[in-house]
């Protein structure tokens, strides 16, 4: 095993854990190991910039990362087997807003995530899996809350814990802590705030690129879309395919990805901003060759571009196609369309 860990903060104490007992639940590629350090860092208070860094990897692969300091970080990977490179809070203050801007491209995963001590538990803002305990609504839109219980290695050392995945926006501007006064509304009531980062994480062999910075800017590229928007008016609005507004049905959505495409199917991603914006990628794994439309307004509206790809080698090798977009302007609606043949779809970049 392999790996690095850059810390910063007051009275600093790590312990790096792995996580065997339970895996990224929707992702049966995902790995089982963890990505935990434990830190103690500064007091429970509002921060102006973030006082924690993380920079992880299993092994396999390569990872070039990077703290530049003041939450900004960046980094690049190529077969990766499990990375995770992040910033953020810890411990993580009540009423903190996770704002970022930047961009990402190639992740499995882009958000927030972090732990609370008491009950032990693991959280992700922005992505399903599990099982449904109930639906909230905070700042940045409606959530459904889904638990799994885990039992393995933690940030305490081992044994069981459990995990929370907050199924919806994933966006910049997420403050935890209105998400876990809404988990105790669900009887599901978690305290002790331990680390909370803005993370990437990669795996299954992929490789790409970030750069992010943690605790200043804002999202502008579609209040409600799946996924961190730094764009509009000719930045980069990244768009997370498993974290898709709606989508039609038959799809396979886990954390990570969208499988199962016939002709016909689609996602959708509420009011991104498109005014200056001509190219679209798309981070994808196939065997096939086929096609995406990418359309504004409905899954049969205006076609404003055509992806056309041929295979990556297999269903786990991803890669990055990209396709220009006709000039539109204001916020809109944005459809993936499936026009033909199928494909493992991720992380989707607009600029």
């Amino acid at each position: 095993m392999k790996l690095r860990i850059t810390l910063t903060g007051v009275f600093a104490v790590l312990m790096v854990a792995f996580f065997i007992g339970c895996s990224d639940v929707n992702n049966p590629t995902a790995p089982t190991t963890s990505k935990t350090p434990w830190v103690k860092a500064a007091p429970d208070q509002i921060q102006a910039t973030p006082n924690y860094y993380q920079d992880w990897t299993a092994g396999g692969g390569s990872l070039s990362a990077a703290n530049l300091g003041s939450g900004h970080y960046s980094c690049s990977w190529s077969g990766v087997s499990d990375i995770v490179v992040g910033s953020g809070y810890n411990p993580m203050p009540s009423g903190q807003s996770m704002t970022w801007s930047g961009s990402e491209s190639g992740a499995n995963y882009f958000g927030v995530y972090g732990w609370m001590t008491s009950p032990l538990t693991e959280y992700y803002i922005g992505r399903g899996g599990g099982t449904s305990v109930g639906s909230y609504s905070v700042s940045t839109g409606s959530y459904t809350l889904q638990t799994v219980s885990c039992n393995g290695a933690n940030i305490n050392g081992n044994g069981p814990f459990q995990q929370f995945n907050a199924s919806g926006n994933g966006g910049s501007g997420i403050v935890p802590s209105d998400h876990w006064s809404k988990w105790g509304s669900l009887g599901h009531s978690v305290s002790g705030a331990n680390y909370c980062i803005v993370s990437v994480e990669a795996w299954g062999g992929s490789s790409g690129n970030a750069n992010v910075t943690v605790g200043s800017g804002s999202s502008s590229g579609g209040s409600s879309s799946g996924g961190s928007s730094s764009g509009g008016g000719g930045g980069t609005i990244t768009l997370n395919s498993w974290q898709c507004n709606s989508h039609s049905s038959g799809l396979n959505i886990w954390t990570g990805g969208v499988g199962n495409w016939t002709s016909g199917a689609w996602i959708e991603f509420n009011s991104v901003n498109l005014t200056g914006e001509n190219l679209i990628n798309f981070n994808l794994a196939t065997t096939e060759s086929g096609s995406f439309a990418i359309r504004i307004g409905s899954s049969s509206g205006t076609t404003i571009g055509t992806l056309n790809y041929s295979s990556t080698g297999s269903w786990s090798t991803y890669q990055n196609k990209s396709t220009s977009l006709s000039s539109v302007s204001g916020s809109q609606n944005l459809y993936i369309v499936d026009t033909g043949g199928a494909a493992n779809t991720g992380t989707l970049t607009v600029q």
